[in-house]
């Protein structure tokens, strides 16, 4: 069964499911970096808002082999369960006034969100740019988030820089940063109740294959969006004054590591790094960037390091 067929399949046992109760539809949504998702959307009658459940993880568990009425049945108790979770007393939004404590921001990949921000306001840094979106919490401590764009600035009457004094001010205190070894948060997700036994077992294997070179984790407190941690001057010179000078190497939007420079480290072979781990594991919407940076302690600031196209250049 192709994509599309199983996407219509699935559409139709799960308003076949709800009948008259419900509105399914197909909706496609451009997502971080220019991926395209395909998602289902129950709403109720009276409802102007659903949350989203994506189709393209289920339809590669089909191609595994799983039963389309399991994905049925799966799909409906995500529903059931993001519904729960889905009570929010919106605010105002046509007020600034009423959200200016909510507006945070983050960090994504310049070159492979050029189509997009030109509806966005945003801030270009190194080869990333800073954008803004506001996380709105319910009484369950369920966050729903949505991105600012240039429409929201122009109906509150606010600029660009106004927007970034707010992002800052609100970003790390909501978001708190948080630097971990990185042994220590995978015994963290180890011992997560949450954690499957497969993951578990790829968690361990990692842990057994760890190098002698310290890596630490920066990302904030949910480990949502966290790589724009890096941006935060406190959390790297206190990390500095500790370790010296260190590399960033970008893991995805939610996270980055560092490595302390031990001046024995080898500069491409951190990039050649970065690059397999966003080709062989991260999801095309997760990948911040291909780049390696560096935090000088003596000048207090990260720089981008240069491409280096091979070994022997990196020698010469």
């Amino acid at each position: 069964m192709k994509y599309t067929e199983f996407v219509t399949e699935v559409h139709e046992r799960v308003q076949n499911f709800y009948g008259e109760k419900c509105i399914v539809t197909v909706q496609k949504a451009l997502k971080n970096n220019a991926v395209e998702l395909t998602g289902l959307v129950i709403k109720k009658a009276g409802e102007n808002a659903a949350p989203v459940i994506y189709l393209e993880d289920l339809y590669l568990n089909f191609l595994k082999g799983e039963k389309i009425e399991k994905i049925v049945r799966e799909i409906i108790e995500a529903d059931e369960l993001a519904r729960f979770n889905f009570r929010f007393s919106l605010p105002k939004l046509e007020d600034v006034n009423q959200i200016k404590d909510k507006i945070v921001c983050k960090i994504i990949n310049t070159c492979r969100n050029s189509n997009a921000l030109d509806e966005i306001p945003h801030r270009d840094i190194l080869d990333f740019s800073l954008v803004y979106y506001c996380i709105i919490a319910n009484e369950l401590n369920v966050n729903a988030t949505f991105l600012i764009y240039n429409q929201h600035m122009e109906m509150w009457g606010i600029d660009e820089q106004e927007l970034y004094e707010l992002a800052m001010k609100n970003t790390f205190k909501i978001l708190p940063p948080r630097i971990i070894e990185i042994e220590q948060l995978l015994l963290e997700l180890i011992n997560d109740e949450n954690c499957s036994d497969g993951t578990r077992c790829e968690i361990r294997e990692q842990l057994d294959k760890r190098c002698s070179v310290p890596m630490y984790v920066l990302t904030n407190t949910n480990r949502i969006y966290g790589a724009v941690c890096m941006l935060s001057d406190n959390i790297l010179r206190e990390f500095a004054d500790r370790e010296g000078d260190f590399y960033i190497l970008p893991s995805s939007i939610h996270e980055v590591i560092l490595i302390p420079d031990n001046n024995k480290i080898n500069r491409f072979r951190l990039g050649d790094i970065v690059k397999h781990v966003n080709e062989t594991q991260i999801p095309a919407e997760e990948i911040l960037s291909d780049s390696v940076y560096f935090y000088s302690n003596s000048d207090k600031k990260i720089s981008q390091l240069n491409i280096i196209k091979s070994e022997a250049d990196y020698t010469q």
